[in-house]
């Protein structure tokens, strides 16, 4: 039995035939009977991540709409400076799982917030941004951007919209290091775990996705033939049921 669905098969009997162990194997995937969830405890707190348990995995309820947060965006005014995507550029970016904690990218999914120290260049945001753990042939998903920016002055206003839309405070985060952290507004998109070796498999064969740093895709049928991988994805999203809940909370942090 193992926690995370993008985990490996392969790699996993590889290991367990180090062992000498030569019987039938079943994988059981936990992650399978639960659902990523958020919840806001106190207004000047962030938000906080649990799982719930369910019979089958489900897509749960967002913490706010994507228009609440754009529009909150623009209220932030000088105190920020917005970058534009553009929408014939994607890129990609790899993370450090052990780094995320308690929070995993379903969870991101209900907060449309991510903030990176990655170095973007103000000409070069993307419409979309697929993540993928380092050293994993795979990605996670993608973030379906609407909006960027980077923080020019940490004032009143940013403060409260990082209680309001992030998992951290913004001190804890950002360090108080105006324009250095890049932030993006937008979906995000999960996929699952043979889609993402798929995505994998075509991107790692143009683009250097193994190094640091965010390769941009501007090739017109590299686009296309991602958009068609992808939606895969999202017919997979709408195919699936409901079910009962019953909610198992854990530390945040």
């Amino acid at each position: 039995m193992y926690w995370d669905e993008n985990d490996d098969e392969m790699d996993l009997r590889a290991k367990i035939k180090k062992f000498g162990f030569t019987g039938e194997v079943r994988f059981v995937c936990l992650k399978d009977y639960f659902n990523a969830s958020v919840t806001k405890h106190r207004k000047t707190g962030p938000w906080e991540a649990s799982w719930t348990f369910a019979t089958k995995r489900v897509s749960g309820p967002k913490a706010y709409t994507l228009q609440t947060i754009v529009k909150a965006v623009d209220k932030l005014g000088r105190a920020v400076e917005r970058l534009d995507p553009k929408p014939e550029l994607y890129r990609t970016m790899g993370f450090n799982k052990s780094g995320a904690e308690f929070i995993e990218c379903d969870h991101w999914a209900r907060i449309r917030f991510f903030t990176t120290i990655a170095r973007f260049a103000r000409d070069q945001i993307p419409r979309r941004l697929f993540i993928k753990p380092n050293g994993c042939k795979y990605f996670n998903g993608y973030f379906d951007i609407k909006t960027a920016f980077v923080i020019t002055a940490v004032d009143a206003r940013i403060e409260q919209f990082f209680r309001d839309y992030y998992f951290y405070e913004h001190a804890d985060d950002c360090g108080q290091t105006e324009g250095i952290v890049t932030c993006f507004v937008g979906d995000f998109k999960p996929i699952g775990y043979e889609i993402g070796r798929e995505l994998f498999d075509f991107l790692g064969k143009k683009y250097a996705l193994g190094v640091r740093g965010s390769p941009c895709i501007t090739n017109e049928l590299d686009i296309i033939r991602i958009n068609t991988i992808t939606a895969k994805s999202e017919g997979a999203r709408q195919r699936h049921g409901t079910a009962t809940f019953a909610t198992i909370k854990g530390s945040s942090r």
